[in-house]
């Protein structure tokens, strides 16, 4: 009887052992779904939102398809730091405020404000900027 009691014990053991791995096998894919799931997301995010990035010595400043408004003041951003081939226009189309004010632009590419239609404020004031051309601001129609 002894024998038998601990050949039961072992086989409901090993039972249980082996239903508690399938379940947490289970579990873990599971869990692993949903956490790729919420990384593809996280990820699909980030890319929408991500946009546009101007880096400069003090700090950057971003936009995306949404934004309204891009504060780049005072960020130690050079001429050099700024987007070319009208990607300020493509990538932040809704862009209604433009602030480039104290930094240390000296000039700008004649594309910098290509695409931006519905810009209405820009401030470039304090930067080093040694001349301006009217091409330079053709495409904005605000």
């Amino acid at each position: 009887a002894c024998k038998r009691t601990t050949t039961l014990v072992i086989q409901t053991f090993t039972q249980t052992a082996r239903v508690s791995a399938e379940k947490m096998t289970r579990m873990s894919l599971s869990f692993k779904g949903v956490t790729a799931a919420m990384l593809m997301m996280m990820l699909l995010l980030a890319k929408n939102a991500s946009g546009l990035t101007i880096n400069g010595t003090a700090g950057s400043c971003n936009c995306n398809t949404t934004t309204t408004s891009m504060d780049c003041q005072n960020r130690g951003i050079t001429s050099q730091n700024l987007p070319l081939g009208g990607a300020l226009g493509s990538e932040c189309p809704s862009l209604q405020t433009l602030l480039l004010r104290g930094n240390q632009l000296t000039s700008l590419n004649a594309t910098l404000f290509s695409g931006l239609t519905a810009l209405q404020m820009l401030d470039l004031g304090d930067n080093s900027l040694t001349s301006l051309e009217t091409a330079q601001f053709s495409g904005l129609t605000a």
